[in-house]
């Protein structure tokens, strides 16, 4: 089975969000997910806090991928979200980030989540992209405009929310 492929869209992306905490970032999405799939926001923050506790999903140069799969939902969700402010994410190391790219995953979801995180890491390990997607208007457009004309080489098609 092919793997999917993140159509980020407005609706997806958190382009300037101030945060406080790590708490506060993973509360926020897990709020956000829940405007966007119908999701209880209490099983998402759980699910996420829950995945946080098994290791830490900063990836490096102040990017996190938290991601987990949820029994409820249908489809994959995600959210990209830009901090006005790094907060520390990894308190064992003091890591501190400031983009974030949230990948829920159906409980059916089988290996394709990992393919989807294998590339979205490699394709937010680049640094010239986040120094774009960190220098960016703070508006949604101008995010988008920096993801859709770098990730080229992209999963093929399945839809995301």
């Amino acid at each position: 089975m092919a793997s999917p492929q993140i159509i980020f869209k407005p609706e997806n992306i958190v382009p300037f969000f101030k945060a406080s905490s790590k708490k506060q970032v993973l509360y926020e999405l897990a709020l956000r997910a829940t405007q966007i799939g119908n999701v209880d926001i209490d099983v998402i923050f759980s699910a996420l806090i829950a995945r946080e506790k098994l290791g830490s999903t900063v990836i490096g140069e102040g990017i996190a991928m938290p991601h987990t799969k949820l029994p409820k939902i249908d489809d994959y969700l995600t959210i990209f979200m830009r901090l006005q402010e790094p907060v520390i994410f990894d308190e064992y190391d003091n890591a501190q980030v400031d983009l974030i790219f949230l990948l829920l995953v159906p409980d059916r979801g089988g290996a394709e989540h990992l393919r989807l995180l294998a590339h979205y890491h490699k394709l937010f390990s680049d640094a010239d992209l986040c120094d774009r997607i960190r220098q960016a208007r703070p508006n949604s457009k101008s995010i988008l405009s920096i993801l859709h004309s770098t990730d080229n080489d992209s999963p093929p098609l399945h839809h995301i929310a």
